[in-house]
């Protein structure tokens, strides 16, 4: 009995930190094209700045209409972002971050 109250009490614990960490994403709307003139995008934890290759990647998934992991950013405040592309629409990409 104790062992299921514990299981119980580890599976709620579980889904609060899942609701937390689901919070702290951001999305954000941009041009490809402002994206290739200024390689940068604003984010709640800072500016993070793209390569080329990082550019080239997104937009051969843009043309194929694929998501694509960019990979691991570093913003300028010193935050470590996840960020993925989630979707295309007329020359806009969709990004998403999270803090790692």
């Amino acid at each position: 009995m104790k062992k299921i109250a514990l299981l119980c009490a580890l599976a709620l614990v579980l889904s609060f930190v899942q609701l937390a960490a689901a919070g702290e994403s951001q999305t954000v709307d941009i041009l490809i094209s402002k994206l290739e003139k200024n390689f940068a995008v604003k984010t709640n934890w800072g500016n993070i700045y793209f390569n080329e290759r990082d550019l080239h990647r997104l937009i051969h998934g843009a043309a194929y209409l694929r998501p694509v992991m960019l990979g691991e950013f570093l913003s300028d405040t010193g935050s470590r972002l996840m960020v993925k592309t989630v979707g295309y629409d007329k020359g806009v990409v969709t990004l998403s971050m999270s803090p790692k």
